[in-house]
């Protein structure tokens, strides 16, 4: 039930029954704290996802691979970009969600720089990319290459964006206008 709501655009009544659980049966398992983490961060609710990162840490059952990028996302989302960098490295399989998190956050945040460099990382540990990948990616490669080139409105260039290699043997992606 509570899923349906997060999935849905309840996440209030999401965190709610959260509550209601934790009241009810104290500990809780990985699906109930992914569930909640997902609501606080579309919430923006900081110290509610604060506060179920504790009871991860508390409960019996190491946090699964979902509970760990809903709190990469949540603190990435919120700007706090050293602890979603820290449960990230101490993630101990990462998938190409986990990385999504991380740049994903680091966006919203306007950590384009810092997205650019996740980007590149990911890549240079042989991990594919997904579609939402590129479509988080792709405007970061133009605003960054808008901010480099000291141009105030990339709607201005007459030039295209194009996803290239940099070199034959670098593994990496960058950003050029032609």
């Amino acid at each position: 039930m509570g899923i349906g709501y997060s999935r849905n655009g309840y996440p209030k009544e999401a965190l709610f029954l959260y509550h209601e659980m934790v009241c009810r049966f104290g500990q809780l398992d990985n699906f109930a704290f992914s569930m909640a983490l997902k609501a606080c961060s579309d919430l923006g609710d900081l110290r509610t996802g604060r506060a179920v990162h504790a009871q991860v840490l508390k409960a019996t059952e190491d946090p699964d691979q979902v509970v760990n990028n809903a709190l990469v996302r949540l603190y990435s989302e919120d700007g706090c970009f050293e602890e979603a960098i820290r449960v990230f490295d101490e993630m101990p399989q990462k998938n190409v969600v986990s990385w999504n998190s991380l740049i994903g956050g680091l966006v919203k945040k306007d950590g384009v720089f810092e997205a650019m460099e996740a980007f590149r990382i990911m890549q240079g540990t042989g991990m594919g990319f997904s579609w939402v990948t590129l479509t988080t990616i792709l405007p970061v490669c133009a605003r960054v290459t808008a901010l480099v080139s000291g141009k105030e409105d990339a709607n201005e260039e007459r030039g295209w964006m194009q996803l290239a290699s940099c070199h034959e043997q670098n593994p990496y992606f960058c950003c050029r206008w032609e």
